[in-house]
């Protein structure tokens, strides 16, 4: 009861105190902000458990994805926040359910959402940070009276989340929503709603990750040559970078993988090329695989001319099916139990949209990500109000209404 007090002390506060978010639509601001933690801190270390969770989560997505699509570029980080914001209104199975997908078996919810603020600490708690994260949360205006506080105050509170009541019944909903991502991510992410908003939608949740940074040691423009990229569906011409230099490095039978660290001394990218003749070796990763890359190339300064090749990538996905087949199915019926988001109606996840944009070249690697959950409506909504549910013996009478006389009397200890 203290907890829920506090939260929604903590809404009228914010409510009272914070500037309207700026946006194309008159909305209501519930929780106004950037859509960012108001602190900074730098964080190192997560909680090794979840940690080693969300890595679980991490490489289970690309292996359910790479089953479906040959080229894709995902960030599972967005896509977790995302999910871990919509966590705070589920219940029962579809809570567990969420929970064993996304790692998170057996953590109560204060400290599943301690570590989803942690960890957007260490994605943006360096100095400079190549990093930009932002969260936010649009609720259909109608609805807003039935969404839960506690619910907006945490995704406010862990996860820095701007909060929006929106008329989506007016087409320029989906422009205010889209300009916002776009916003977040250097007009990479132009959109996350491309067609109309549906009826029965009633919340957005979404989270966006920007990374810019150059290579700690940049490639040499010059040594750019033309060159053949042998993909799976045949050769494709490519400007191949070339450069000669110490890398961390790492080699098994199957595939070799180099880090190249970038200016921020703290992040890296991981290459990870399958051998000729051994391209399933990446089809399916684990754990063991990839723990035992980052130990060989966190180590050692190997010698090595490295070719890479200039990439301009865009990629889009649906992850109802994969979420789904990964073990949280109950999420996108309306079976769904989101009774904390709200209990006068029931709710389900309509859709999950995943976007993310690569490019790498001499100078160094530009990335963003926006992951977009859409909440709606289900055909069965919960009764508001007081509840009667007759599961046990009973009384039963047809009563006159003028005299209140019992035409028809009885006690039904079974029906």
């Amino acid at each position: 009861m203290k907890r829920r007090i506090l939260f929604v002390a903590l809404a009228a506060l914010l409510v009272a105190v914070l500037p309207l978010a700026g946006c194309s639509l008159a909305s209501t601001a519930v929780y106004a902000s950037e859509g960012r933690l108001a602190d900074t801190k730098t964080v190192t270390s997560l909680d090794k458990t979840l940690s080693a969770g969300t890595l679980d989560f991490s490489l289970a997505l690309y292996n359910r994805i790479h089953k479906d699509a040959d080229g894709f570029f995902l960030s599972p980080s967005s896509i977790f926040l995302a999910l871990a914001m919509t966590r705070n209104g589920a219940n029962g199975t579809t809570a567990s359910e969420m929970d064993q997908v996304l790692g998170l078996s057996g953590a109560t919810l204060d400290r599943i959402d301690a570590y989803a603020r942690d960890l957007q600490y260490l994605i943006t708690g360096r100095t400079p940070s190549a990093f930009s994260l932002a969260n936010s949360l649009w609720i259909r205006d109608t609805f807003r009276s039935k969404v839960q506080s506690d619910f907006l105050a945490r995704d406010a509170t862990y996860f820095g989340a701007s909060v929006q009541a929106l008329d989506f019944s007016s087409d320029a909903a989906k422009k205010t929503i889209n300009d916002w991502v776009a916003g977040n991510t250097q007009n990479r992410i132009k959109s996350v709603i491309d067609d109309k908003i549906d009826a029965s939608s009633v919340m957005f949740l979404i989270n966006t990750i920007y990374f810019k940074s150059d290579w700690r040691t940049p490639f040499a423009a010059t040594d750019t040559y033309d060159a053949t990229f042998h993909a799976a569906n045949g050769d494709v011409a490519v400007k191949m970078m070339k450069k000669t230099d110490g890398f961390g490095y790492f080699e098994n039978a199957d595939l070799q993988a180099v880090r190249l660290p970038y200016s921020d001394g703290r992040t890296s990218m991981l290459v990870l090329l399958p051998k000729v003749g051994h391209e399933a070796a990446t089809d399916t990763l684990t754990a063991t695989l990839w723990n035992a890359v980052l130990a060989g190339v966190g180590t050692g300064n190997q010698q090595l001319v490295l070719r890479l090749p200039r990439t301009n990538f865009e990629f889009k996905t649906e992850l109802k099916t994969p979420l789904s087949d990964l073990g949280m199915p109950t999420a996108f019926t309306d079976l769904a139990d989101f009774t904390g988001i709200s209990s006068d109606v029931g709710l389900t996840i309509g859709s999950v949209i995943h976007k993310t944009f690569l490019a790498i070249d001499e100078k160094g690697t530009e990335a963003a990500a926006a992951t977009s959950v859409d909440v709606r409506t289900t055909a069965m909504p919960i009764e508001p109000g007081l509840k009667v549910t007759v599961d046990r013996p009973f009384v039963v009478a047809i009563i006159d209404d003028a005299t209140g006389l019992p035409i028809f009397l009885g006690h039904i200890a079974t029906p």
